[in-house]
């Protein structure tokens, strides 16, 4: 096979605009460029060039396993490479070091089995019980946009949220290194439960959007997966799309991104300035017990001049509780 066989990949769009539409690679065309990677790796194994093609692939492809390990690869080939020591650090768990200007993949921290099972269990339960009170969700201004995003959420207190509220909450300044967030005083934790059924999505969309001014000081968001096991839907991956937040309009490109598969018991966690969507649900059965259920939310910055209140019992939404972020001693793996 010649050293010029083409590797099929889209070109990349360097900066798009909230109003543009995301475009989803195909399973089959990701596959055929790693194919055509292997194939001209077997003859230059150390090709930075198409390792960084294949590395690129396996993010797009959800293999956050095999993409760390290329990333190692050209850091290894390469000490100077600080793109890929930051993209590699974010996959492999650790610590990022430096961040790199400009548009670069989103930091995230990925969790598996995060809740004990004796919580864990009681989770597909509590929804399918409450189903009938599940509405259609709304985007960040209130409204109900069927055209931006379709799925199902459970309004009201509930006893699951502030469960779940008490395990999320010490989570967040263990991983804010982590994630390259500056500190700030926690103000308002988000905690929301809902269901993608069949044809469910969310499109292309940031969490803290300058209007309104609540939601603007959103820092860090959060997705935790529970379903049916097996799981029965396909589709419904997290798309965290390369960005850049430090703009003020935080530019982003559809052409590079890391898919994260949802997979039972497991969170990620992410700032909320990156751009991100969920791809279609496809649940052939129809059945909702088969959908795709989340809890998730974000963690919002405390109101600049706002009164700092003494600390809350334990709520889903509690203002003006001072927590302010420190590195932390432990070091998160996934």
């Amino acid at each position: 096979m010649p050293d010029t066989e083409p590797i099929p990949t889209p070109k990349p769009v360097p900066k798009l605009g909230p109003s543009h539409e995301a475009f989803f690679v195909s399973d089959g065309l990701l596959q055929q460029a790693e194919q055509v990677c292997k194939r001209r790796l077997a003859q230059d194994p150390d090709n930075v060039g198409i390792l960084a093609s294949l590395g690129q692939n396996y993010r797009k492809q959800g293999n956050l396993a095999e993409a760390a390990i290329i990333y190692k690869r050209l850091t290894t080939l390469n000490p100077e490479d600080q793109v890929a020591a930051y993209v590699h650090a974010i996959l492999a768990g650790t610590d990022v070091s430096v961040m790199p200007a400009g548009i670069r993949p989103a930091p995230f921290v990925l969790l598996k089995n995060f809740l004990p099972e004796s919580f864990h269990e009681t989770l597909l339960p509590f929804v399918l019980a409450n189903q009938e009170k599940l509405v259609p969700a709304r985007v960040a201004s209130g409204a109900y946009k069927p055209d931006a995003r379709e799925s199902l959420d459970l309004p009201g207190e509930w006893e699951v949220k502030k469960r779940f509220h008490q395990r999320i909450r010490p989570l967040i300044a263990k991983v804010a290194p982590r994630l390259h967030v500056a500190p700030f005083q926690i103000g308002q934790l988000e905690v929301k439960v809902r269901a993608y059924t069949d044809g469910h999505f969310f499109r292309v969309h940031m969490d803290c959007p300058r209007i309104p001014e609540d939601v603007s000081l959103r820092a860090v968001s959060y997705v935790y997966f529970f379903h049916k096991l097996p799981r029965a839907y396909s589709g419904g991956d997290l798309l965290l799309f390369d960005s850049d937040p430090d703009v003020e309009k935080s530019d982003f490109t559809t052409a590079a991104f890391t898919r994260v598969v949802p997979e039972d018991n497991s969170i990620v966690i992410f700032p909320s300035a990156y751009w991100h969507s969920v791809i279609p649900v496809s649940c052939p059965s129809k059945e909702f017990a088969d959908s795709r259920f989340v809890i998730n939310g974000h963690v919002s910055k405390v109101a600049p001049k706002s009164v700092v209140e003494a600390p809350a019992g334990p709520a889903t939404s509690e203002r003006g509780v001072v927590a302010a972020f420190s590195p932390p001693e432990v070091r998160l793996t996934t």
